[in-house]
Order: structure tokens, then sequence, then C-alpha cells
């Protein structure tokens, strides 16, 4: 058989020029990567030894919906901002060390929370027919919104946050301020001053909410000008600046003894104001964080934090959504990793 001359080498080499050069059908040539099993063994060295002479590939999408398998997760944010962060990080990076055992790729998509646009961006890459599931960071949605977004064509899983619809990956946050007030009162702390993240994120108001029931259960009260509410990105400047006017405003013996940080980055805050106002952490103020991320070690001193597994929040999202483990509304442990920032008190100063 004449076979039709050689293209061009560096040219763009399509499967219809290679069927077209072997005299085959397209469909044939597409079995030979696909479905080599249904061709003689003959046709499939002619087709994959053209195609290496022609350093064809085919394309791994187009190759993958063929059999009904892509092994492409999508990945959903709300904001840019929000998958910032060591605690962010390293659930994304409990995900793809996971999904990568088992070949899948990721297509990550996220917006601008203000734009309004989110869900309709999501509705499409949700709809790509060569994503086969999601793992959705669902911030800001609301329980509804997330049920519809996860809704077929394709299953979800909820990350680091509970959901009643979907199968979800999450930390107890109220929980979680419970153990920070809990930890600070028990290190004999009764003048508590407590900087919590914005008022608008279930997370956050989770977590506000445990710190406020287990102070009250302690009989102790803050008073309304030692709460100051965070707003990402600004936590840094927003605790310094409102810890600098309670440093301000209270003399030695009645300023906080320790302050209630919702995560590490107000902490560094806290931490400024202080020393502004030449006192130290924790002689003077004791601080505890919340995500301990990695600059924690590198304070001086140390960082107090609480440590969510998120490594394993991520790893067990990616197992729950691949089948390997069942669907269900998994909650992940917590715990304090005590450094130098909180100092025990014999007796309230």
């Amino acid at each position: 058989m004449k076979m039709k001359s050689d293209l061009a080498l560096g040219s763009k080499v399509t499967m219809k020029e290679i069927a077209d050069r072997l005299n085959l059908s397209k469909s044939t040539v597409s079995r030979a990567f696909t479905r080599p099993d249904l061709l003689d063994a003959k046709t499939v060295r002619r087709v994959l030894n053209s195609a290496s002479r022609l350093k064809f590939s085919p394309n791994a999408s187009a190759r993958a919906l063929s059999r009904g398998k892509t092994h492409l997760i999508a990945i959903l944010s709300p904001t840019l901002n929000y998958i910032m962060g060591d605690f962010l990080t390293k659930i994304l990076l409990g995900i793809q060390m996971e999904l990568e055992k088992n070949d899948y790729s990721i297509v990550s998509c996220s917006y601008e929370n203000s734009s309004g646009k989110g869900e309709g961006m999501f509705s499409k890459v949700l709809n790509r027919a060569d994503v086969e599931g999601a793992l959705i960071f669902a911030k800001s949605f609301s329980e509804t919104q997330i049920e519809e977004l996860a809704s077929p064509p394709v299953p979800a899983v909820a990350v680091d946050i509970f959901s009643d619809a979907i199968p979800c990956v999450y930390s107890d946050n109220y929980q979680i301020g419970c153990t920070m007030a809990e930890h600070i009162v028990g290190m004999g702390h009764r003048r508590i001053a407590c900087f919590m993240g914005p008022d608008d994120w279930d997370n956050s108001v989770e977590r506000t909410r445990g710190v406020f029931a287990r102070l009250k259960k302690h009989g102790i009260k803050v008073p309304q000008d030692w709460k100051g509410i965070c707003r990402f990105p600004f936590a840094f400047t927003d605790s310094n600046e409102k810890m600098s006017s309670i440093l301000s405003s209270c003399g030695p013996g009645s300023r906080p003894t320790a302050v209630i940080a919702a995560n590490d980055e107000i902490g560094i805050g806290i931490y400024k104001a202080a020393a502004q106002h030449g006192l130290s952490v924790p002689g003077d103020i004791s601080v505890i964080g919340c995500d301990n991320n990695f600059f924690c070690n590198y304070l001086t001193p140390p960082l107090t934090s609480i440590e969510q597994s998120s490594f394993d929040m991520g790893t067990k999202s990616a197992l729950m959504l691949t089948g390997k483990l069942p669907a269900a509304r998994l909650k992940c442990k917590h715990y304090v990793v005590a450094r130098g920032s909180v100092r025990k008190l014999d007796a309230q100063l």
C-alpha cells in the first residue's frame, strides 16, 4: 500500500491526518489510543508508529471523555483572598497530593465575591463536559446556593464548612471558639479582649459565638469597647488600631491581660500594639490565635494557636469526592498548639 507523503515536522498533526496517511477511518485511529483491544495488533502498531514518527499526542481530555473518565476535578473558591494563607494552602496541598496519587488533575475557579458573577462562572465550570467532580470552598454561599451549585451534573464535596445539602469536611468553629476561650480562662485570665473575624462569614460567626458562650459560662463579661471585628484582608491593621486604642485608654490595673484573636494575622496586630505601648507578650498581655500558620514559630515569643488539621481536611475531601471515603459530614479535629504567648496567672492582676 502506498503511503501518503510525510507531513512537515513541527506542523500540528491531527488524528484525521494520521487516518488519511494510513488510509484508515478516524474512528479506527481513535480506537488505537482509546480501545486497542477492539483492533488487531497490526493496525494498532501502524497507528502508534505513525503517531510516534509525527510526534502526535492524543488529547487527554478527548481520550478520557471517550472512556467516560476524565480525572479532572474542579475547585471552586469564592474569593482569591480566601485561598491565600497557610491554613488554606495546607488544605489545597492535601487535596492536590491525594488527587495526584490517582492521576487526577485540577481546574481552579475563583472570583471576587463583590462582583456578583461567581455563581454563573461556577455553573459554567461544573457543566464542562470534562469535569468529573467539584470541591467547593463555600465561604459565603447560602445553603440553597450550595445545593444548586452541587446538584447534577457532577458530585461535589463542601470544604471547610458544614453543609446539610451535600457531603462536607469541616472544622467545628463553635468548638474552636470554646477551646480558645477555655485555654485563656484556664491560664487564670479574666480581663479578656476579643478580636474576631467578619460577621458575614459563617465560620467566623460560629467561632465568635463559641468564644463568648464559653466566657459567659465562666461568668466573664467582655466590655463592649474590648470587642473588635477585623475584616480581611485588613485583619492585621484593624487589630493593631483597635488594640492600640484600648491600651491608650486603660491603665496597668485595668487593661486586658489576654486577647483572643480569631486568627493568627489578627494576633500579629496585637503583638505590634503591645510593642508600640512598651508592653510585652506574654509578660503584660497574653495572646492566642487560630490556624497555626507557619509564621507562628517565628514571632517573638512564638504564638500559641489552634491547629485545625487543615492538611487532613484537604486529604479527606479528596478521598470523599473520589469515593475512597463514604459520603458523609466529617468533622476534623482541632487542638491547642501551646507556645510562648500565653502566661499563666496565679491570681487576677
